[in-house]
C-alpha cells in the first residue's frame, strides 16, 4: 500500500491492521488514512513477508483441496443423487475436486436471482422447492454451513440426510 500511495504521490498518515471474524472465517482488515502530497518522490520499500504468505497460503489451499478431495470420496460414494446447497465459488471449487455433477439432482441457492437457472447444465431451485427427502443435501459453504443446515432443519422442517465437509470447530 505504500509503494502504491508513493507512486500518486500520497504520504500515509494513520494505518491499522485487524482481522474481523464472521462464523468460520478470519478476514485481515487494513485501515489507511493518507494525504496528498505535492512533493512528486517516489520511494519503494521491499516487501519481505507478503511471498512468503502467499507461498503458505497457497500450499494450505492445496491441503485442504486434498482432504476435500478426499471428503467428496467417502461421503458420497454411496450417494446416487444428491441435492447441493450453495452454486458460488464454493460449490465451483468441489466440482473441480470431483464433485460428480451426474450426482447432482439440483442445485439449491437461497439467491433468487439465479433460480431456474443452470449451472453445468443442472437446475438451482430456492430452497422452498426442496420436496424429495430420499436425497441427501449436501452443504457446499464453508461460511455458512451450521446456519444453512439450521435452516434444512428448523425452518424447513427437511428430513433429508444432510451431508457437511466441515466440522464445527472449522
Amino acid at each position: 500500500m505504500r509503494n502504491l500511495l508513493s507512486v500518486f504521490s500520497f504520504t500515509e498518515l494513520k494505518i491499522l491492521q485487524s482481522e474481523s471474524k464472521l462464523n468460520m472465517t478470519t478476514e485481515p482488515d487494513i485501515f489507511l488514512l493518507s494525504q496528498k502530497s505535492k512533493e512528486k518522490t517516489f520511494s519503494h520499500i521491499k516487501d519481505d513477508t507478503s511471498e512468503l504468505k502467499l507461498r503458505d497460503y497457497i500450499a494450505k489451499c492445496t491441503d485442504i483441496e486434498t482432504e476435500i478431495k478426499k471428503i467428496i470420496k467417502d461421503k458420497l460414494a454411496a450417494k446416487d443423487k444428491v441435492i447441493v446447497w450453495g452454486t458460488g465459488t464454493h460449490t465451483q471449487r468441489l466440482l473441480s475436486c470431483g464433485l460428480d455433477i451426474s450426482k447432482i439432482q439440483y442445485f439449491v441457492d437461497s439467491n433468487t436471482r439465479y433460480t431456474g437457472k443452470k449451472l453445468k447444465g443442472t437446475e438451482i431451485k430456492l430452497p422452498a422447492a426442496i420436496t424429495e427427502p430420499e436425497y441427501p443435501i449436501l452443504i457446499s459453504t464453508y461460511t455458512y454451513q451450521k446456519e444453512i443446515a439450521h435452516q434444512i432443519r428448523n425452518v424447513l422442517k427437511l428430513k433429508n440426510e444432510i451431508i457437511t465437509i466441515y466440522n464445527d470447530e472449522g
